[in-house]
């Protein structure tokens, strides 16, 4: 049963599922509810909450999959388990599933709070998802930053969700919704910028097999050194931010430990710039796809310490 679970949970990248569960999670209790004294969801439709967005994860990891069963066959043949584990056809049915009882639960939360028209969101980020593993993935940057939108929407839907409960917070104290509202920027910003880079450097680490399934990634039509450049310009402009991160949080409000931790995460920052500059062979850019992803685990702690 135990091995069962662990297939399962590395075929619909639980470790990443994890990481979204954590940052709503984080972004929830500890730093709205934690400033604001209290949270506009009560905990269980929270989980609920979380649930849904997880829905929408999963099921946007399995329709890539079921799209890229051709690519996958040469850039992850250890890793593809669409048509290999599991046929075509079980694998729609865990996407109608999944697409199925998220949307389920996105109609429950949107009817508990009196607007169901908020649903819409929920269809609009699938529809989203379907798009970009259909016909937005083998095109130049849209591909990533469609995936990099994503990732910051997980973080603003909750600030979204919360809306109502901040905005009597910012009538009764204005300067700090002002603080929270530049940390949840900041978190938008991280989210975003660090998915895009690490979007870039995957790209790059599937070149072959994306130039062989006909793909028109950014590598594949520009060539893996306009890439590599534009991945590191991102990667400065992410270092930059968190910089200024750093520098606002120990001038204006003495908040060490998450200085200290934005500055630790900077020389890893610089230390994938080091690695990708140097790059040449797809384990190098498998190296740094990995760092970036430790990276964007750290940056979550931040919200602990702010």
């Amino acid at each position: 049963m135990t091995g069962v679970i662990r297939r399962w949970f590395g075929r619909l990248r639980g470790g990443n599922l994890c990481i979204v569960a954590a940052t709503q999670l984080l972004v929830q209790y500890a730093l709205i509810a934690r400033h604001t004294g209290r949270a506009e969801l009560p905990w269980p439709r929270f989980l609920l909450f979380v649930g849904v967005t997880l829905c929408i994860a999963a099921a946007g990891y399995v329709i890539n999959d079921l799209m890229d069963l051709e690519t996958d066959r040469i850039n992850k043949p250890a890793q593809q388990w669409v048509g290999v584990h599991v046929s075509v056809r079980a694998a729609w049915a865990l996407y109608a599933v999944l697409v199925v009882a998220g949307g389920g639960a996105a109609w429950y939360l949107a009817d508990f709070v009196g607007e169901p028209h908020l649903q819409g969101i929920y269809w609009l980020a699938v529809a989203a998802l379907w798009a970009y593993s259909r016909w937005l993935k083998g095109r130049p940057f849209l591909g990533n930053l469609v995936v990099s939108v994503f990732t910051a929407f997980v973080v603003w839907i909750v600030w979204f969700a919360n809306r109502h409960e901040l905005a009597t917070f910012a009538e009764r104290q204005p300067q700090q919704w002002a603080r929270l509202a530049g940390v949840m920027w900041a978190y938008c910003g991280f989210a975003f910028l660090s998915t895009l880079v690490r979007e870039l450097v995957k790209d790059m680490e599937d070149l072959e097999g994306d130039r062989a399934a006909g793909l028109r990634t950014l590598p594949v039509v520009y060539g893996l050194a306009f890439a590599k450049k534009l991945a590191l310009g991102s990667l400065g402009l992410l270092g930059a931010g968190m910089a200024l991160a750093a520098f606002w949080g120990l001038w204006h409000f003495r908040a060490w430990p998450a200085g200290a931790l934005l500055c630790g995460l900077l020389i890893a920052v610089w230390q994938v710039g080091r690695l990708l500059r140097q790059a040449t062979r797809r384990e190098d850019f498998t190296c740094a796809s990995r760092r970036l992803k430790w990276i964007m685990v750290g940056g979550l702690l931040v919200a602990l310490l702010v």
